[in-house]
C-alpha cells in the first residue's frame, strides 16, 4: 500500500491539511496509522502513501498507539547530533546509517 522507491510523489512538497480534520483528513489519518502498524514500522509520513498532507505518525513505544503529528514544524534543534541504522517503508529491505539532532 506504500509509495515505492522511485516515486515523483515522495520529491513533492506536501500541503498544509486544515484543522480541525475534514473527513477526508481523518480517512487519511486512519489509513497512515494502519498501515504503520501493519508494517511494523516506527514513523510513517502521510507522503510514503500517496497523500501529499502535512501529517506524520509514529510510535513512541511499540506498546502504545500511533501518535499523529498534523502540520508539525521544527521550533528548534540541538548541536548534538546522534547517527544510528535506520530502514524506511519505501524502501523495503534499505538500512542507512541516519544522522539527527538529540
Amino acid at each position: 500500500d506504500g509509495i515505492e522507491d522511485g516515486s515523483e510523489r515522495l520529491l513533492q512538497r506536501s500541503k498544509e491539511l486544515v484543522v480541525p480534520l475534514p473527513f477526508l483528513g481523518r480517512i487519511a489519518v486512519d489509513r497512515l496509522t494502519h498501515l504503520l502498524r501493519e508494517a511494523n514500522g516506527l514513523g510513517l509520513a502521510a507522503t510514503q502513501i500517496g497523500v501529499l498532507r502535512r501529517v506524520f505518525a509514529f510510535l513512541p513505544d511499540l506498546e502504545e498507539e500511533p501518535v499523529v503529528l498534523v502540520n508539525p514544524t521544527f521550533t528548534a534543534t540541538s548541536d548534538e547530533r546522534e547517527s544510528d541504522t535506520e530502514g524506511c517503508l519505501s524502501l523495503q529491505g534499505v538500512t542507512v546509517a541516519v544522522e539527527r539532532s538529540v
